[in-house]
């Protein structure tokens, strides 16, 4: 599943007050699985190629009490994200395609180290809905799947922002840890877990009000 992320960034160069912002995210890998035997047909591994990648867009408002750019930024977005995930090498396993639009709100902490430049880590909370489909090799077709809800929170300790002088900012993130419960369309009992991330990468585009 697409790790959720509102950007990961927040906070004004001009202080405080409210901001736009528009970022994405983007996570690439590469899983190798050992299958084991089954009957006659010897063991051997699956190679899968995993793309994700998401868009936000929303509009925060940063709480600065000295006015000096530091303080909590309360943020508020929507994303469409999207994970496809190709399988090298072996037949049992099927490509696969999740299409994800979610909504959420951060609270970020703003903390300058160097002119110019701010610490600010997240907390998210974030909804999705989602849509998966796989590949018939027999038909050639993308086939449709299930839907799927779910909710959670996420961490995003590894956040740094350039803010100009001139209203703009430039941020950028790395990995988190995040909690999600999903619900599947025919499914009774929902799933949920812990993920702990070190293979996204975000920016995001900032323009202060």
């Amino acid at each position: 599943m697409l790790l959720f992320s509102l950007t990961l960034v927040s906070a004004n160069a001009q202080n405080g007050g409210l901001y736009v912002f528009a970022g994405g995210t983007i996570k690439s890998m590469n899983e190798s699985t050992k299958l084991p035997s089954i009957g006659l047909e010897q063991s051997s591994k699956a190679v899968a190629k995993q793309l994700e990648c998401s868009a936000s867009l929303g509009l925060g408002y940063l709480f600065s009490p000295a006015n000096d750019g530091q303080g909590v930024s309360v943020e508020v977005g929507a994303s469409l994200g999207k994970s496809k995930e190709e399988y090298k090498n072996i037949t049992s396993k099927t490509d696969s395609e999740i299409k994800m639009y979610g909504m959420g709100t951060s609270l970020g902490y703003n903390k300058k180290l160097l002119p110019n430049i701010y610490y600010v880590p997240q907390i998210t909370f974030a909804y999705h809905y989602s849509t998966s489909s796989s590949y018939d090799a027999i038909s050639g077709k993308w086939v449709e799947g299930k839907t799927v809800r779910s909710y959670g929170y996420s961490l995003s300790p590894f956040c740094v922002e350039y803010r100009s002088d001139n209203g703009f900012g430039l941020g950028m993130s790395f990995g988190g840890i995040a909690y999600m419960r999903l619900k599947q369309e025919g499914v009774d009992e929902p799933i949920h877990g812990w993920t702990f991330d070190f293979n996204t990468f975000g920016v995001s585009f900032i323009y202060y009000l």
